[in-house]
């Protein structure tokens, strides 16, 4: 298609006008989550870099208007950013839910956005929602698959520690070991 820049803006140029009230809304939208921890356990400043990194990166990766593929290239850094961000929000203790949230309310956000920009186009503003929709869905499955994988991480983990703390082993020489036995013996057994 082929209009003047005033007439078309891409959804990426939409963003990247529309930055700071798009942070805005989206912050609004995580600190009202029911039940959220999420300033609880990460400090506002924490947040705001988070959020405003990720928004710079999805903005760059829908400058290609690109829609259909998350895994294209143009996309590499905000699934690297994405992942860090669902990791740490693992390790830091933050749900599943507030987790997915997090990429929930930034579509949510986006959403609002596209409305007020293209309301006087309806079919072009439920083209760009429905693209936007359809990615934010992609991502918040990333989201979700990589914060589960963080948490069997650090349950292995844990695991682990607890074997090695609840079965003393005491070496005797080099290549001998002493294990207590770790069998419940019945009391009868005994007798």
């Amino acid at each position: 298609m082929t209009t003047s820049n005033k007439d078309y803006m891409t959804v990426a140029q939409i963003l990247e006008e529309r930055q700071k009230e798009l942070l805005e809304i989206w912050l609004e939208n995580i600190r009202t989550f029911p039940r959220s921890r999420t300033l609880e356990l990460m400090t506002e400043e924490q947040l705001r870099k988070q959020t405003t990194e990720l928004l710079r990166a999805l903005t760059t990766a829908f400058s290609s208007e690109e829609y259909e593929d998350i895994e294209r290239p143009e996309f590499a850094d905000l699934l690297a950013m994405l992942r860090d961000i669902s990791a740490a929000h693992a390790e830091q203790g933050l749900s599943p839910s507030e987790t997915a949230y997090f990429v929930f309310s930034l579509g949510s956000a986006i959403r609002k956005i596209l409305i007020k920009e293209l309301a006087e186009d309806v079919p072009r503003m439920r083209e760009a929602i429905t693209n936007v929709i359809d990615v934010m869905a992609k991502l918040s499955l990333v989201t979700v698959e990589t914060f589960a994988m963080t948490r069997e991480e650090i349950i292995t983990q844990q695991s682990r520690s607890l074997m090695e703390l609840s079965t003393p082993v005491i070496k005797l020489w080099d290549g001998i070991i002493l294990l207590p036995p770790t069998a419940v013996w019945a009391a009868g057994c005994l007798a």
